[in-house]
Formats: C-alpha cells, structure tokens, sequence
C-alpha cells in the first residue's frame, strides 16, 4: 500500500486571496448562513438618532494617521504576497519581503510570509522558528497554525501537527484547507473513522476540493468499502486529481469494482509518464488482455531503470515468449546483468517452454475458424 507520502497529495498550505487584516480577530471567513441573513435583520432595527458627537469633525494625532497609514501598507502588501506566493512570483516576493520588514519589522504578517519563504526554499527548520514568531505576537493566526502544522506533519511531528491543525480549525472554522490538513494526520495516525468524518466536513465546506475526495477514497478502500472508494476516486478525478500515485491507486480500485472501462481510460491518462510503477501496471493490465507485445514494450521500459529487478526480467521474458519473439536464450545470455539472474532467467524460459508443449489451440469462428 505504500507510505502516506505516496498516498495522498501533500498537505495544502492554505494561502487564499483574502487579505490579511494586520488587527483581525478570529473570523478569517463568514458561514454562508450567517451572511445570508444579516441583511434582512439589520432592516428589521430601529433606526437610533444620530448622537450629538456625530456633528463634529473627526480629529486624529498624527500618530494616529502615521498607524493608519501603515496599517493600509501592510494590508496592502500582504494582499500582495498572497498572490506572489501562490503564483510563485520570486522578484514579487523579494520586493514586498524588504517593503514589510521596513514598515513592520515586528509584525506577524512579516514574520508568517518569511515563514513561508523559508518553506519554499526548502529550509523548515527556519520556516518552523519564523512561524513561531508569528504565532508569539499574533496567537489568532490562523494560517501561521496551518503552515506550522505542515512543517510538523513534514517531520513526521503528526501529534504536534494535529494540534496545530485544530488550532487553525478553532479561529478559521469553515476553511477547508485546515480541514483537510487534519483529515490527513488523522489518516497517518491510524484514525480511521475520525478522518473520514473530517474529510466528509472538506468536501461538505468545498464539494470541488479533489484532494479531500482522494483522501476518502482512500478511507472508504481500507473499509472495504470500493464502490463508495470508486465514487470518491471518480469526484477527485473530475475535480482535478491527476497524480501518478492517485491514477495508479483509482486503477486498483476499478479493477477491484470491475469496471474495465475506466481501467482503460486511466491507463491511458498515465502512459506517456516515466516512472517504472506506471510501465509495471500498464504491463500488467495489457497481460491481462492477451497484448503481449505492448507488454513487453512497457516492461523493456522498465528495465531501462536502475531499479529494475530479477522479477522485472522475468516478466519480459514471459513477455517476449508469449509474443512469439525467437533465440530468447540468446537474449538473455546478452543481458548486462548478473551471472546468476541470467541462470535464473534461462530456467524460467526453459519452464515456459514445457508449459506450452501442453497447450491447446483455441480459435474464433470467425477470426480464426477450423478448417
């Protein structure tokens, strides 16, 4: 079955296009629901007169204006970062980084987006310091607990990694990203029936969030549970799922549904991709249909790669007989590989051929009829 690092998209790190509010408080989205029916009560008040005080002029320090204008840059760069980031654009990152650490040295905003920089470099352990800091002087952080999160759940930290996800869940309840993110922990963990509930809430807060589809998938199959696995799988597909590991994990499951079909369709959504995990399956799936030749085609790919073994061998060479193709011995003997796996490689070929000395013809009345 693999690792979860082979299982499932990695783990999302929840940067969206809402700005960044230097004083916010806990909500980072409104529940549809909520929004829905503020209007309508809002109408239904009376109206208050005006105070006295709303006559005069509004007076501010310049203090006051100088926060204000800062407040508005800051705002005003974050909004910015979060597009760089999500787009990747370098140059954009680098100039907003020197802008915010100019006008708000100390800030969380400042120290979250470096956070973040650090990640995409690759340097965590950095990325973890920064996203502490941010934490320290903006404790309602909710994207600076998902980010430290991540980097927890990268380390294989996964109980300090769920917590820091349900943190993030606890001040941005209807994110599904956050959401998401402790499904997969919980997954890692062996918590069965809790992911699956928690990535039934993803996909509910996102119904096009193709990674929590996959994740379910995945919880519904270790069930037993394939046709709803298969339901799942086909959701995460037409929301976007395209990974080699998710395309080979669907092809297992609709040959377990039966749905021959849909194999096909996926094998062929995969067969220019190079990885030997891809030219093993669709070998052995063109096996299963008699297409001996493809198969051999697709195992010669795989021998290609260093990781190739003594099986790999030996299915091309069942391959290759079953093609028809002659002189396999010498073949073999030709090989660049050990002496022993070529001994072990002539007996096997040397099996096959007793083998066929007890086969029957069969034949199509039309194709191939008996004269």
């Amino acid at each position: 079955m693999g690792s979860i690092h082979s299982k499932i998209a990695p783990l999302a790190i929840a940067i969206t296009l809402t700005l960044i509010l230097p004083g916010a408080g806990y909500a980072e989205s409104t529940h549809p629901v909520v929004a829905s029916v503020l209007p309508d009560e809002l109408e239904a008040l009376p109206e208050d007169p005006l105070p006295d005080s709303a006559n005069r002029p509004l007076e501010f320090t310049e203090k006051e204006y100088e926060d204000a204008r800062k407040s508005l840059d800051l705002m005003e760069i974050s909004a910015r970062l979060l597009i760089a980031f999500r787009y990747e654009q370098k140059a954009q990152i680098a100039a907003d980084l020197r802008r915010i650490n100019e006008i708000a040295p100390e800030s969380a905003e400042r120290f979250f987006f470096e956070a973040l920089n650090f990640y995409q470099q690759n340097e965590k352990g950095r990325s973890l310091v920064a996203v502490d800091e941010a934490i320290k002087r903006k404790p309602w952080f909710a994207r600076a607990w998902n980010l430290k999160g991540l980097l927890l759940s990268e380390a294989d930290r996964l109980p300090e990694a769920m917590t820091c996800f349900q943190k993030a869940i606890e001040l941005g309840p209807y994110h599904p990203t956050y959401v998401y993110n402790l499904a997969s922990v919980m997954y890692r963990l062996g918590m069965q029936q809790e992911a699956l509930r928690t990535a039934r809430r993803a996909t509910y807060l996102k119904p096009n969030l193709a990674e929590a589809h996959y994740l379910q998938g995945l919880l519904l199959r270790d069930e037993g549970d394939f046709n709803e696995s298969a339901k799942s799988f086909e959701s995460a597909l037409v929301y976007g799922e395209e990974s080699t590991r998710f395309i080979l994990d669907y092809i297992q499951i609709a040959e377990t549904v039966g749905n021959d079909e849909k194999v096909l369709d996926l094998c062929k959504r995969i067969e220019n991709r190079d990885d030997p995990e891809v030219f093993r399956t669709l070998a052995r799936i063109h096996i299963k249909h008699g297409e001996y030749g493809k198969a051999a085609y697709m195992m010669g790919r795989v021998l290609q790669k260093p990781e190739a073994n003594l099986g790999d061998r030996k299915i091309y060479v069942f391959t290759l007989f079953k093609s028809g193709v002659r002189d396999l011995q010498i073949r073999i003997r030709r090989m660049t590989i050990l002496d022993r796996e070529k001994e072990a490689l002539l007996s096997y070929l040397q099996e096959l051929e007793e083998n066929q000395s007890r086969t029957v013809d069969v034949r199509d009345p039309i194709l191939n009829p008996v004269l």
